[in-house]
């Protein structure tokens, strides 16, 4: 859970939001060594109900998007590479091309995500937020 400041309002359900740095600092453990003064982090999210600009909100990731998340861009991956090496290696103990053919199915894996994003209309990988109280 992050908060932030309304920057401007989009369109009717989504807001860019500043992010407040102060409140994710406090508990930070590298905070004495990270980028303070660089500029502000701004990220698009989805939110349901009135905001207006300079809102404070609060930004949610649900749990259920999370594990979409986690899934497509950690696991799908991993997958393809182990597949396409133990397929190839059936075929060849050339180690180059072991490599190559692993290296083909990384860039599969990344095509199938995209398919699977687009099939199942999950392109919308933005946080919600909602008005602090």
């Amino acid at each position: 859970m992050e908060e932030g400041i309304v920057k401007r309002i989009i369109s009717e359900n989504r807001a860019e939001i500043i992010l407040d740095k102060e409140y994710d600092c406090n508990t930070c453990s590298a905070k004495n060594n990270c980028f303070k003064n660089s500029k502000p982090n701004e990220i698009t999210v989805f939110y349901r109900g009135e905001l207006s600009e300079n809102d404070r909100v609060i930004i949610e990731l649900t749990s259920k998007l999370k594990i979409k998340l986690y899934f497509l861009i950690f696991f799908v991956p991993l997958v393809f590479l182990i597949i396409f090496y133990y397929i190839s290696s059936l075929f060849t103990k050339n180690e180059m091309i072991l490599i190559l053919a692993t290296i083909l199915g990384l860039f599969l894996s990344a095509i199938i995500v995209w398919i699977i994003i687009r099939a199942f209309n999950l392109n919308n990988f933005f946080p919600e937020a909602r008005k602090k109280d």
